[in-house]
């Protein structure tokens, strides 16, 4: 018996895929206004470390924005089971796609990046 019914936490889901939106929106604002690349595939087109905003709360708003999203839609599916899902995303984008990103980053921006590595948290 897995599944749930409640309309708090359906609430919460809501609330958690809404909040997911607006910080990945915002997140890639700040990179438009920047004018790099936002392909998490090309990080070596990258021509500016964006560091404002979102930026300077975690080095990862984007994925922090889809985290949202995912255990928005997990409390939403109201089955603990679906809960899963958001641990099994933040370690495989954790290792998968941010720390090939963060030594991409750190031999194009150097101690510029190191800086920021050190100061600013990886997700909040």
């Amino acid at each position: 018996m897995l599944s749930y019914d409640s309309w708090v936490v359906r609430t919460a889901g809501w609330a958690l895929i809404a909040a997911g939106i607006v910080v990945s929106l915002t997140a890639v604002g700040a990179f438009r206004r920047t004018e790099t690349t936002v392909n998490p595939i090309t990080p070596e087109k990258t021509n500016a470390l964006v560091t404002t905003g979102l930026y300077k709360l975690s080095r990862n708003p984007m994925y922090v924005g889809m985290a949202a999203i995912l255990a928005g839609a997990a409390l939403l599916l109201q089955n603990y089971a679906a809960l899963v899902s958001v641990p099994l995303f933040l370690l495989s984008i954790t290792f998968l796609q941010i720390l090939p990103e963060e030594r991409v980053l750190a031999a194009k921006f150097g101690d510029d990046f190191e800086t920021y590595r050190e100061t600013t948290a990886r997700w909040l």
